[in-house]
């Protein structure tokens, strides 16, 4: 019979084991090019020019600090389009439910979830 510890511990080793590829997966294609635009944001840049020989940062790429991020809030045309498009991505996505709302009201009512009754919204 085990010791209540090393059940423990394997339960700690495979709850690591699952959530590992997981994180990996977030971070690639979540974190990763979040902190990238972040970063591209306080640069001038330009994917038609050549850059330094970080990234392609700096040399004909330069560094600008937050300018980018202050030009949002003037009444440049760039600046009106992103708060436009921030308007209607706020009204398009808004009103519609998302998975887990359609499940848990199909849940709720007692339904079947996935009887091909619900609606289902593809990516």
């Amino acid at each position: 019979m085990a010791s209540p510890g090393s059940v423990r511990q394997s339960q700690r080793r495979f709850a690591y084991s699952v959530m590992t590829p997981i994180m990996l997966y977030l971070m690639l294609f979540s974190l990763i090019p979040l902190i990238w635009a972040i970063i591209l944001g306080f640069f001038d840049y330009s994917p038609a020019r050549v850059g330094g020989t970080l990234f392609g940062l700096g040399d004909s790429n330069p560094f600008i600090g937050i300018r980018n991020y202050l030009d949002l809030f003037s009444d440049s045309q760039p600046a009106t389009v992103f708060r436009k498009s921030v308007v209607n991505t706020f009204l398009f996505t808004s009103p519609s439910p998302s998975p887990s709302q359609l499940s848990s009201n199909a849940v709720m009512r007692g339904s079947k979830v996935f009887s091909g009754q619900s609606t289902s919204y593809p990516p």
